[in-house]
């Protein structure tokens, strides 16, 4: 993956995009626990909260917090076309470094340790000019001050109710910026992104921010930012701002936000503040390496509670049925006669599929040839699988219908036994690789591997990939 020095990438452009397409467009930076880049993927599946992936994915973020000559601080409400917390009130800007651009927006661990990631701070100019119209010339990169970065993840139940798919789960890189006397800043908000701005002292803000005011509504990370660190730095802004007194770029400060963005359709509760006191322990036990393995072992048991949709209070609860699976004792899913009769359209389709043997197909109405080849291998490998998988709605049924075709390929390539007949080492750098090396390949053909349907599938798999 490319870092900073490096001039690979694409110079970014929202010219023309709506909300989303640049959910699709932009690539954010996957990272683990201890911040450290993992991978990326676009802000579509980064974002989306649900069973499988309870917090959706945690990625790396950054929040400007932007001050005048007098140290007011400028605001903005996002606008009601945002996918995530629209309308809310928040900081001056918060948005995501993002993979493939240039200049490079991917910071590595010693420049976050020197405490310049200027990857995030070209981001940072770049996401100024592209929500509130700040001209680029008009700011300088270098004196965007690196404090430290806040971990959290929240869940917008407001704009989407209890079952709610969408949030932000981010590890968030801290700037301040504050104009020279006499400095002006040009402020063209994009309306696509930003419904207004306002600029408030310190009183001020605390005051706004009790929710009596006309800015009831404010954004999570906000939320934490403002009450855990911010008065901190602004009553000293000179010293945040000149001096490396406010800057640590060891920690990262992880918080649980308020129970009112808990929830949505993966039912996600509090985690991270239990992260921080095992953390506390192990640094005190084993230093700075064993709070490192506790870290991303914790990272690791969340998202295996994730995958298997149910919380861990369930899975060591005796009240429930539990069951051996591939990711230990995980809770059998029981429901009542009662409640079962309470879905009539699922009764409708179990006598459908008893009395007639049909199911309907979402997908049979779509012209895309590559989708047309992905419905018909679906139907070809698994009828059983194939016949849910169609009852779902469009959009849902060809991503889930794409999804397991990516693991029978994978399932096809670890079950050969003969096509890496004495070349196992081959097959092992396969299935590590496959996800950066096939799936990015709209050409991809593997040849020799598997037999009937499932050749047919990895020998096309390009079609499967684009």
């Amino acid at each position: 993956m490319a870092s900073n020095g490096k001039s690979e990438g694409q110079v970014w452009s929202g010219e023309g995009m709506t909300q989303d397409d640049l959910m699709l467009k932009d690539e954010c930076i996957l990272v683990n626990y201890m911040d450290e880049v993992i991978g990326h993927n676009n802000k579509y599946n980064c974002h989306k909260f649900a069973p499988g992936q309870p917090r959706g994915l945690l990625h790396r973020a950054f929040s400007v917090l932007l001050f005048d000559s007098d140290n007011r601080l400028l605001l903005q409400q996002r606008a009601s076309s945002k996918i995530t917390f629209p309308d809310i009130w928040t900081n001056t800007c918060c948005s995501h470094p993002l993979y493939g651009m240039k200049p490079c927006e991917v910071d590595s661990p010693e420049a976050i340790a020197a405490g310049d990631p200027k990857g995030v701070k070209a981001a940072a100019v770049r996401k100024l000019g592209h929500e509130l119209g700040v001209p680029a010339a008009e700011l300088d990169a270098s004196r965007f001050k690196f404090l430290t970065r806040v971990h959290y993840w929240a869940i917008d139940v407001k704009t989407y109710g209890p079952e709610a798919i969408w949030g932000e789960h981010e590890i968030d890189h801290i700037l301040l910026y504050r104009l020279n006397p006499g400095e002006k800043l040009t402020l063209k908000p994009n309306p696509e992104e930003v419904k207004a701005t306002r600029w408030l002292g310190q009183a001020e803000l605390k005051e706004a921010m009790t929710g009596q005011g006309d800015m009831p509504y404010w954004s999570p990370w906000f939320r934490i930012i403002a009450e855990r660190l911010l008065h901190n730095w602004w009553q000293d802004l000179d010293a945040a701002l000149k001096t490396d007194k406010y800057v640590d770029t060891k920690a990262i400060h992880r918080f649980d936000t308020a129970p009112e963005f808990h929830g949505g359709l993966g039912r996600a509760g509090p985690y991270l503040d239990s992260v921080v006191e095992a953390e506390t322990v192990a640094l005190k036990e084993g230093g700075e390496a064993k709070r490192r393995k506790v870290a991303l072992g914790l990272q690791k048991d969340d998202c295996i509670i994730g995958f298997v949709g149910r919380g861990k209070a369930e899975v060591s609860s005796s009240a429930g049925d539990v069951k051996q699976g591939g990711y230990g004792k995980v809770p059998t899913h029981k429901t009542s006669k009662i409640d079962q009769l309470m879905r009539p359209l699922e009764i409708v389709s179990a006598l459908r599929l008893k009395c007639t043997g049909l199911l309907e197909n979402n997908m049979k109405g779509i012209t895309d040839p590559d989708i047309q080849f992905c419905d018909d291998m679906l139907g070809k490998v698994s009828r059983s699988f194939a016949a849910v998988i169609r009852q779902l709605p469009t959009q849902l049924s060809i991503d889930i219908c794409i999804f397991y075709l990516v693991l029978r390929a994978l399932d096809t390539v670890e079950d050969d036994m003969e096509a890496y007949k004495g070349k196992e080492h081959e097959k092992q750098e396969e299935l590590i690789h496959f996800g950066a090396k096939r799936l990015t390949d709209e050409k991809c053909s593997i040849k020799g591997v598997g037999a009937g349907d499932e050749r047919t599938l990895v020998e096309q798999f390009g079609r499967v990939a684009r």
